[in-house]
């Protein structure tokens, strides 16, 4: 590898560790999915049980483990802390940087294309903002594109095949069904590159122990101990209803799905269809870059089309297209890049890009540590106030909430599982001290409320409180 090469590969993982480890616990835990999870990390810790995750002094079946145990063992080396929750999942999301370098490598033989896919999903916002958060979706994108990275080598290195299943099994562990999309984008590249000896190949078929292996022993745990309650929660309520009621999301459709990837993907979202589009003027089968770009496209829109039609709809679903969509553009840019047709254009072409990365870094570094997007919500900074001041002043308080629905962030910095939702005619015949209450503070035009202190008021919320406290 020439010089050049090792300072852009150098560069690609200063970058990276950057855009994933600075300031990441700096923000605080965000409802619904960051602070929910983090409450399952805390309580399953004191419960002892590491086998069966608890929330809310029950077992919690919404999720497989795997990135709760290494959110655990974070917080046992680090201490409790937004740091220490959320390092285990931004480690994952950063090897699908490398996932997707490598693969685009392995399939073109090319550093410069391989180097441009891993930058481009770097700088795909949405990307970064879920990598560093306690989410499951960046860890899985990782496991998936690592499966197909060695799906792909082992069509030379059979033994590959192995790592195929072992990849995917860590994709369940993580996040459960939709790991195994890795099955079907096999099949897209192995038609795309027409690529069938696998299905002779005995490797490919001894994975499938190791998978059962690796993502079994958990499963048949929680059966045994659980039955069927452990299926009708893990599976028919959190896979089987959310694909066909809507649970969470609002009334979200397929549009708003577009429209937030154009708004927190740019440029990349326009780009991948007009490279796309581009493409079809081609037809050169046998080119390694083509194949490649086509074959990443279908997968992302494979991916996509899959969680449009689930009827409960959340951007972070659709975070697995990206490692797809970027390589994708790295490799259609590249073809066209080198094509005969393009090689008097490859100043405009080069323009173009040079555009196009600095509008995606310039927007992914803003939605990161400016804008705080997406779902990183400004409110959070109230609630986690809020949360630290209940903890410490609690004393036997009763905890309300007007006009107010988003509570998991509370819940995890006061330590408290229970907020009661209240309404106007509640706050005329008032309640038995002491309580705190929460509300907007926007209802909150006089500070002299009888009764009332005003223990927090900040640009979002306000904490009022009755009765005595322990620290007052």
């Amino acid at each position: 590898m020439a010089v050049q090469q090792k300072v852009f590969l150098g560069a690609l993982a200063i970058v990276s560790l950057f855009i994933f480890i600075f300031q990441l616990g700096r923000l605080p835990l965000y409802d619904y999915d960051e602070a929910h999870y983090a409450q399952v990390v805390r309580q399953t810790l004191q419960s002892g049980d590491f086998l069966t995750l608890k929330r809310a002094g029950g077992e919690w079946f919404e999720k497989p483990p795997l990135i709760l145990w290494l959110t655990m063992g974070s917080v046992k080396i680090f201490g409790e802390n937004e740091f220490a929750i959320r390092f285990p999942a931004a480690i994952f999301s950063l090897l699908a940087i490398w996932g997707a370098y490598f693969l685009t490598f392995l399939l073109t033989n090319n550093f410069w294309a391989a180097l441009c896919a891993g930058f481009l999903l770097l700088f795909s916002g949405i990307f970064p903002a879920s990598g560093r958060q306690l989410r499951m979706d960046a860890p899985l994108t990782s496991a998936i594109i690592w499966a197909v990275y060695s799906f792909v080598r082992g069509w030379k290195e059979p033994k590959m095949y192995l790592w195929f299943w072992f990849w995917v099994a860590v994709g369940v562990m993580i996040k459960s069904a939709p790991a195994l999309f890795a099955c079907p984008i096999t099949l897209i590249f192995s038609g795309v590159y027409k690529h069938w000896d696998w299905i002779k190949n005995k490797y490919f078929w001894l994975g499938i122990p190791l998978f059962f292996a690796v993502a079994a022993p958990w499963h048949i745990y929680e059966t045994v101990k659980f039955g069927l309650r452990f299926w009708n929660d893990y599976f028919g309520y959190h896979i089987f209803r959310r694909a066909t009621q809507e649970i969470l999301g609002g009334h979200a459709t397929t549009w708003d799905y577009l429209k937030h990837f154009l708004l927190l993907n740019e440029p990349w979202f326009i780009l991948v269809f007009i490279i796309t589009a581009l493409l079809f003027f081609y037809r050169v089968d046998k080119n390694a870059a083509y194949r490649l770009s086509v074959a990443s496209f279908l997968s992302g829109i494979f991916i996509f089309f899959v969680f449009s039609a689930a009827k409960t709809k959340l951007i972070f679903y659709l975070v697995p297209v990206l490692a797809f969509e970027a390589v994708a553009v790295a490799a259609g840019a590249f073809f066209l890049f080198t094509a005969v047709a393009w090689r008097r254009k490859q100043a405009v072409f080069t323009a173009v890009f040079s555009i196009a990365f600095f509008i995606a870094i310039t927007s992914t570094l803003l939605q990161l540590f400016y804008f705080r997007a997406p779902y990183a919500y400004p409110h959070a900074d109230d609630e986690r106030e809020i949360g630290k001041i209940i903890k410490s002043y609690d004393n036997g308080h009763a905890l309300y909430s007007f006009d107010w629905k988003a509570y998991e962030t509370i819940y995890f910095y006061s330590g408290k599982n229970e907020i009661k939702l209240v309404d106007k005619e509640d706050l005329k015949n008032g309640f038995q001290p002491p309580y705190f209450i929460i509300m907007p503070r926007l209802y909150l035009r006089n500070e002299n409320q009888p009764g009332l202190a005003v223990r927090y008021k900040g640009r979002y919320l306000v904490l009022l409180e009755a009765g005595q406290s322990k620290n007052k």
